[in-house]
């Protein structure tokens, strides 16, 4: 599964320092912009079709792993903005199956 890139956090002080610095609000364009929202094709979709995906069930493990191996993965998530190291290493191994099934 692919990170959202244009996924960030923010604290509650950055996002009150964003807003100070952003200025007033043009009213007049937000306005606008949701009145433009109105005439969206997405409202036009016929949802009778549609189908609900679930995820896969996961199966909970327990594992010995190197201390130093967990706190990699723990770094690696946390410096690619992903929610857990557990979801990191899930993508690696499902990765690397993926490409031994390959070839």
């Amino acid at each position: 599964m692919e990170k959202e890139e244009n996924i960030v956090q923010y604290s509650t002080e950055e996002l009150r320092e964003m807003c100070r610095e952003a200025g007033p609000i043009d009213w007049e364009t937000v306005d606008r912009l949701a009145e433009a929202q109105k005439d969206d094709p997405i409202d036009d979709f016929d949802w009778s079709k549609a189908k609900v995906v679930h995820p896969k069930p996961k199966t909970s493990v327990s594992i010995r792993m190197d201390a130093e191996l967990i706190a990699w993965f723990k770094q690696e998530a946390a410096a690619q903005n992903i929610r857990g190291y557990q979801t990191l290493m899930h993508t690696v191994l499902e990765s690397y199956k993926n490409g031994k099934m390959r070839g």
